[in-house]
């Protein structure tokens, strides 16, 4: 800064040492034998893969909360403001879980029925 204080200081040096080593360690890396990128297939029912406009696929990523809070939402609509008891929550979720699964089914496996 202007005042001529370092950027880091010895603490701030300590911090970042530590980050580097859980790096080194494979804390921030994924889990051995576990892809969290997958191949987006084009929307159209061939399995072929989506390509951007140079020509190079298109990957997304698994990691993240984006997924889980769209389906914590869907499970909001799902419900609403219902009260119900445990037989009718137990319907209403199979029922959820089964749209969620063919849904994710018709996106991601090539010739899957679109229905």
């Amino acid at each position: 800064d202007k005042k001529g204080n370092p950027l880091f200081n010895a603490e701030a040096w300590a911090r970042a040492n530590n980050i580097l080593k859980e790096i080194l360690r494979g804390y921030y890396s994924d889990p051995p034998g576990v892809s969290m990128y997958t191949k987006k297939l084009r929307d159209d029912g061939s399995g072929l893969v989506k390509t951007n406009k140079f020509g190079m696929d298109e990957i997304e990523c698994c990691r993240g909360t984006n997924r889980v809070e769209a389906f914590h939402k869907n499970l909001n609509n799902t419900f609403g403001s219902w009260h119900v008891g445990v037989g009718m929550t137990e319907v209403l979720l199979a029922e959820r879980r089964h749209r969620h699964n063919h849904n994710t089914s018709e996106r991601r496996r090539a010739g899957f029925p679109r229905i």
